[in-house]
Order: C-alpha cells, then sequence, then structure tokens
C-alpha cells in the first residue's frame, strides 16, 4: 500500500506512520512485515519477520533530548512458532535496522493490547 493512502494522518501533522502488514493468506492474524511510512516525502521502509514469526504492534520511544520525530527506538512483540516464544524486539526508528532482541522464555499472547487468538498460533 503506497504512502498516499495515509494522506488524513499528513494532514493530522504527523509525519511517519509505522504500520503491519499480513503477507500469509491463510492467517489474517498473524502480521508478518513493519512498515514505517514516511508521509511528507511518501516513501516507505519495509522489515520482514523471519519464516514462522509473526510481529505485533510498534510503540515509538523518543531518544532523550532528542527533536525529531523518528529519532528514537521502535519496541515491538514478535512470536516465533518454531520455538513457541515471545520475545521483545528493538529497532532503530529512523532506519529500521535491528537492536537487539529479548526472548521471553514463553508464549503468552500477542499485542500490547492483549488480543488473542488461538488459530493464529497453531498455523505457523
Amino acid at each position: 500500500m503506497g504512502t498516499s493512502a495515509f494522506r488524513r494522518c499528513a494532514e493530522g501533522g504527523a509525519r511517519y506512520l509505522y504500520a503491519l502488514e499480513n503477507t500469509l493468506t491463510d492467517d489474517p492474524f498473524a502480521f508478518t512485515a513493519l512498515v514505517h511510512h514516511d508521509l511528507h516525502k511518501e516513501k516507505a521502509k519495509r522489515i520482514d519477520a523471519e519464516k514462522g514469526r509473526a510481529l505485533g504492534e510498534a510503540v515509538f520511544v523518543p531518544h532523550p533530548g532528542k527533536e525529531s520525530e523518528e529519532r528514537g527506538w521502535l519496541l515491538m512483540q514478535g512470536y516465533d512458532g518454531k520455538r513457541d516464544e515471545n520475545f521483545l524486539e528493538i529497532r532503530d526508528a529512523e532506519t529500521m535496522d535491528f537492536v537487539a532482541r529479548v526472548w521471553a522464555g514463553q508464549h503468552f499472547p500477542l499485542g500490547f493490547h492483549g488480543n488473542f487468538s488461538q488459530a493464529s498460533f497453531v498455523s505457523m
């Protein structure tokens, strides 16, 4: 999806939008890509989850003392179907480069809002 589809967000003053995409046709709840939309330049950067992984929504954490809207980190939960284990992934918000991954040691509902669908994890 092109960034022009998010023109309403740009008109509201936001420059960047982080959105999840689902690239699987058989599971509408397993998001497998994170897209960083620059609404002013109408460009997008995308990262894909490794095979067998699902991603949760990204939360932006600003760098202390920095003014830029993308200067900081993205924190994102994920699930690895092969390990049956969740993780917290940290990425640089500007470049989307990988910074760190912390394994939870268990599986729990994916997402900061506690959404859960057993079928999403069985099909991975």
